[in-house]
């Protein structure tokens, strides 16, 4: 093998080289993309899951899952289209594909007892953060808490 020879099969190596990494670069762009588009099917599966989780675990949480809920309800008034809606979650993939209608009513009830409960579990949150504030009034200020209760009872003994 001389020079010339060596010369031109490194330059065929390149060009094959070349095209090889083209290739792949090509399939690899072609995956990213579809990776990158997100699938509103997917996304809406995720938020159900994450919904129905956050539901499950709201007493180990001591309430503070409501605040992801609330988020979720929140994510849904912007983006109807990617988040799943409350009582979307509690329903099996099987039973929708069955029978859609059912699964339409079904989601229906199960979102207007899940909204209520949404509401009821945000009062009592709201309950406990207020039982809080006042715990932490005593505690600094129990003169001002004494007096101001003192105040009401001899007004109310007065009138």
């Amino acid at each position: 093998m001389d020079e010339d020879d060596i010369a031109e099969r490194l330059a065929a190596d390149r060009q094959t080289a070349r095209n090889i990494s083209n290739s792949r670069g090509a399939s690899t762009d072609e995956a990213e993309n579809k990776k990158n588009d997100a699938n509103p099917n997917m996304v809406k599966k995720a938020s159900g899951e994450v919904l129905k989780f956050s539901w499950e675990n709201i007493i180990t949480t001591f309430g503070f899952s409501i605040f992801l809920i609330d988020f979720f309800v929140f994510l849904r008034m912007i983006m109807p289209d990617m988040i799943c809606a409350l009582g979307e979650e509690w329903l099996p993939k099987e039973a929708v594909q069955a029978d859609p209608e059912k699964a339409k009513t079904a989601v229906k009830k199960i979102g207007m007892i899940e909204n209520m409960g949404c509401a009821c579990v945000n009062l009592a949150v709201l309950a406990m953060i207020l039982i809080a504030i006042l715990f932490v009034v005593v505690l600094v200020a129990p003169q001002l808490v004494v007096g101001t209760a003192l105040y009401a009872v001899f007004s109310s003994l007065i009138k």
